[in-house]
């Protein structure tokens, strides 16, 4: 998309999505900094790059990045106020969507003696969400996407092995995580990747949820470990399938607990 586009509608864009998802651009740290306000705390995720340096190396990395949105014509800043920035374009809108979010889920994948990779689902209205994954070293890489393309996505990371097969597995159910079988634990052990989800904000359809759910990838397949909430809290372990990884990712997406 053009740095120097006009105000692009919301329709438009849920429109787009629907047929093909629309890349916005990657973004580093320094850059998204200055997109959501400057000295704003980021309510999604810390800035793995900037996070790491001195004050001395952040305060020129930051003035580096201020520098390069304005060469790309990504804002103007004012000379005589150089506090005062306005985000042109395209980027306002990514601006907007990410901080103005019914509903974030937020996705790490753990692989052993991998750096972890992090994915934050930000849903704009019931058939449009702002997908943003994160590097370690600091490059959010973002595109908008349909409800159905971005619930994709996600249980793609849930079964990065495609280990999980076509059919549905056996559930169990218990009021303690260790009284499910197989435990939590031992599944992380066994894992060649964890997936850890937490999912908070407006469901569709009304009402708020909170949600944390954690995929186990092993080899020979793949679970799903939630809770369900109530006067009695329980715990809920799915051997899953691929369809069932789908639905737990559109579900996450969408504000909706888990399917019993």
């Amino acid at each position: 998309m053009p740095a120097g586009a006009g105000p692009i509608p919301l329709e438009r864009l849920e429109a787009a999505a629907e047929t093909e998802d629309v890349l916005v651009d990657c973004l580093i740290d320094e850059e998204l900094y200055w997109l959501r306000g400057g000295g704003v705390p980021d309510p999604f995720y810390d800035e793995p790059y900037l996070s790491g340096l001195s004050e001395l190396a952040r305060t020129a990395a930051l003035d580096s990045g201020l520098r390069a949105l304005t060469a790309k014509g990504m804002v103007d800043v004012d000379p005589e106020e150089p506090a005062s920035i306005e985000v042109l374009g395209v980027y306002r809108l990514l601006a907007d969507c990410r901080r103005e979010a019914l509903s974030v889920t937020r996705a790490a994948l753990e692989v052993g003696g991998e750096p972890s990779l992090r994915f934050a689902f930000h849903r704009i209205s019931d058939t449009l969400v702002l997908v943003e994954e994160v590097s370690a070293d600091g490059f959010h890489d973002f595109t908008f996407q349909s409800l159905d393309s971005a619930a994709a996505a996600l249980s793609s990371i849930f079964d990065r092995r495609r280990a999980a097969g076509s059919e549905s597995g056996r559930q169990a159910r218990a009021a303690l995580a260790s009284a499910l079988a197989p435990t939590p634990q031992s599944l992380r052990a066994a894992a060649s990747h964890v997936v850890s989800v937490i999912s908070t904000g407006a469901g569709v359809g009304g009402g708020v949820h909170d949600l944390a759910l954690t995929i186990y990838g092993l080899t020979d397949g793949v679970w799903a470990h939630w809770t369900e909430p109530g006067p009695a809290e329980v715990h809920v372990m799915a051997h899953a399938g691929a369809p069932d990884l789908f639905v737990l990712a559109a579900d996450a997406i969408a504000g909706r607990a888990p399917a019993r």
